[in-house]
């Protein structure tokens, strides 16, 4: 039930057994085995996600939800433009709700007790690329990194020879070249100095 202004205007009577609710850009509302989300205005339900529902966390910015389940946690993109097309359309919405309405960012094998988002321009790159490389996400680390010689490292240790080199070029370090010149030889790939 959703009230505004004191007064009842909509309500939603899920065919399951409610644990708990979440608030946020949308309605959360968790059983024991998954989560359906549903918006605030009208009670539409938006999309059902198979997962057991420990916390649940909403970006300020609406588009990004964390949720924790006893043993993982997940990153979701909630994709708000493609929904709010599909229902401005008619068109019906099945059992299993607005197909692409969350993307899937991120699973990490970690539980979370507790979060909190935070906006990623307030940390330094360098923070966030060594956190995400600890997490074993070295691509992401490597797309944030802003230091060349920490991105010679992180492209190395994934063997992406081409960005190497364009950092080996940009600081014509030879112990760089060298570790380039290895790992290519390694991989049976020839690279020569500009």
């Amino acid at each position: 039930m959703v009230l505004l202004d004191i007064q009842e205007k909509r309500s939603i009577r899920p065919t399951f057994s409610t644990k708990r609710v979440h608030g946020g850009t949308l309605l959360a509302m968790c059983s024991n085995d998954f989560v359906c989300f549903y918006d605030w205005v009208e009670c539409r339900f938006i999309r059902q996600i198979d997962v057991n529902v420990k916390n649940l966390y909403w970006a300020d910015s609406g588009d990004l939800v964390a949720i924790g389940s006893e043993t993982s946690f997940y990153i979701l993109k909630f994709n708000r433009d493609l929904v709010s097309t599909y229902l401005d359309s008619g068109r019906p919405v099945d059992e299993e709700g607005v197909e692409d309405a969350f993307e899937l960012l991120y699973e990490i094998n970690e539980r979370v007790r507790t979060g909190l988002w935070i906006l990623m321009r307030n940390i330094p790159a360098f923070s966030v690329a060594r956190f995400l490389e600890s997490r074993g996400m070295v691509e992401d680390a490597l797309e944030v990194a802003t230091d060349p010689d920490y991105r010679f490292d992180l492209a190395i240790q994934l063997g992406k020879l081409e960005v190497a080199k364009e950092i080996a070029i940009g600081s014509e370090s030879e112990s760089k070249w060298k570790q380039l010149g290895e790992l290519a030889m390694s991989t049976g790939m020839v690279f020569f100095r500009p």
